[in-house]
């Protein structure tokens, strides 16, 4: 009977620490039950608990970085792509978790200075400037609408 129970005892702080190695929330949950039922001592089941919810928190921030990053990239905006972006590396997201929203990212920045150059380039009404600026505009992808002002500025 001793031999059975620290055969148990062994077995289950091996599962313990395989699953806490692992990072394996439902293994260690039941490595945790299973110690609890062997009775191991309560620190090395209380360590492995916080270790589990630490896991779990953990989970759900990345889950929700993930929502937060589905959002902003159906919304386009720079401010919320840069704002879920960030959230979403530092809770640990992936490189391809986060590269649709950096592809985004980066071109709705482009567009943006587009905005700015065109802008600017109307309000200079230098022929080849306006010219220039509305194909880098529209290189970077603005809808003809937004280059109206520069082409009305072109024929004057």
């Amino acid at each position: 009977a001793v031999f059975q129970t620290e055969t148990a005892t062994a077995d289950a702080r091996s599962q313990l620490a395989e699953a806490t190695e692992a990072h394996d929330i439902s293994k260690l949950w039941a490595a945790i039950a299973n110690a609890e039922a062997v009775e191991i001592d309560t620190e090395e089941v209380s360590d492995a608990r916080a270790f589990a919810n630490d896991l779990e928190r953990q989970a759900l921030r990345k889950t929700a970085a993930c929502e937060a990053l589905a959002v902003a990239v159906q919304s386009q905006t720079i401010h919320r792509l840069q704002s879920a972006l960030a959230e979403a590396i530092d809770a640990g997201l992936s490189e391809h978790d986060t590269s649709s929203a950096k592809g985004m990212l980066e071109e709705e920045s482009r567009k943006a200075r587009a905005r700015t150059a065109l802008v600017v380039a109307v309000s200079s009404l230098e022929v080849e400037r306006l010219q220039a600026t509305m194909e880098e505009a529209k290189a970077a992808g603005l809808e003809e609408n937004e280059l109206v002002d520069a082409g009305r500025a072109l024929v004057r």
